[in-house]
C-alpha cells in the first residue's frame, strides 16, 4: 500500500497508527505543508534539508501551526563534514 494512501486512511478514519516520518526538503513549500499535515495527524516528524530552497523560519511556523515539535537537521550532502 502506498505511503500516501496509508496517511490518508489514518487521518480520515482516526486509526491509531502513529509513524515516525523522515521528510527530506521539509523546509520548502511542499515539504512544510506536508509536515503540518503529518504533525496534525499525530505523527513524529524528522526533517532534513540543506536550506537551498527552504527556510528554517518556515519550520518554526510549521511547529506554531501544528502546535507540536519536529526535529530538524541542516544537511548538505556535498559537504563531507556533514556526513560524519
Amino acid at each position: 500500500m502506498d505511503l500516501w494512501v496509508r496517511l490518508y486512511m489514518n487521518t480520515q478514519k482516526n486509526w491509531n497508527i502513529k509513524m515516525r516520518v523522515f521528510v527530506t526538503g521539509g523546509a520548502g513549500y511542499i515539504g512544510n505543508h506536508t509536515c503540518v499535515e503529518l504533525l496534525e495527524a499525530g505523527h513524529e516528524v524528522f526533517v532534513i534539508d540543506n536550506l537551498c530552497n527552504g527556510h528554517e523560519a518556515a519550520l518554526e511556523r510549521v511547529q506554531d501551526i501544528a502546535n507540536r515539535d519536529l526535529q530538524f537537521t541542516n544537511f548538505r550532502y556535498s559537504c563531507r563534514k556533514s556526513i560524519r
